[in-house]
């Protein structure tokens, strides 16, 4: 096999990817920080990008270097479908949705069991090392989040991750951040505080 057959199966197997799950050429170029026209030669099966760049893809599709190096048969799996990215400035009652800046893609297995999943941005150091200012948090919304997990939370008025500690006649809201004390919360004050679902996944971006 010649290099120009090389280039013809990564450019076949780069736009079944691309296709798959919506994602364009300038989506590539921004979140590899390459430009479009370098996209635009992979795709066209001109060049090959190097083999940083073909892992950096296939963490970005969430499948397998070979899956877009080799040639395929068949249906390819690892499709990814779209998970909202919220900036979460609020969790709002009716609309938590709304303000969507764009999408981030993960493993459908990530998200199959037929929840609602939503992805909001992390604002300050409350929840370091865990969660750090501008990371992307994955939230299942709505179910039971079970003790010890984190959650998205809407406390005093106030959007934010805890760690959610359930005790006899309380619920216990703890950042983890030794610097940010945690918050009770009984049942006569109960109504302060929502837990609006559990965190799945955290993604990072650098």
């Amino acid at each position: 096999m010649d290099n120009n057959d090389y280039r013809d199966i990564f450019a076949e197997n780069l736009n079944y990817y691309m296709e798959q799950n919506g994602v364009k050429q300038i989506d590539i170029a921004e979140r590899l920080g390459i430009s479009k026209s370098t996209v635009s030669s992979w795709c066209g099966g001109v060049k090959i990008p190097r083999m940083d760049k073909i892992e950096m893809l296939a963490d970005y599709f969430g499948i397998s270097k070979s899956a877009l190096i080799e040639k395929r048969n068949g249906d390819i799996k690892g499709y990814r479908r779209p998970v909202p990215i919220r900036v979460a400035e609020k969790f709002i009652d009716d609309d938590v949705l709304s303000g969507t800046e764009g999408y981030e893609y993960v493993p459908e297995e990530d998200v199959s069991d037929g929840g609602e999943y939503v992805f909001f941005r992390a604002c300050g150091d409350e929840m370091y090392p865990n969660i750090m200012d501008g990371d992307l948090v994955l939230v299942r919304l709505g179910g039971t989040v079970r003790g010890g997990e984190i959650a998205a939370v809407d406390e005093d008025g106030a959007s934010r991750f805890r760690r959610v500690v359930y005790g006899e006649d309380y619920v216990e809201l703890q950042p983890l951040n030794p610097m940010y004390p945690p918050k009770r919360y009984r049942d006569d004050n109960a109504g302060k505080a929502r837990i609006w679902g559990e965190v799945r996944k955290i993604i990072r971006e650098f």
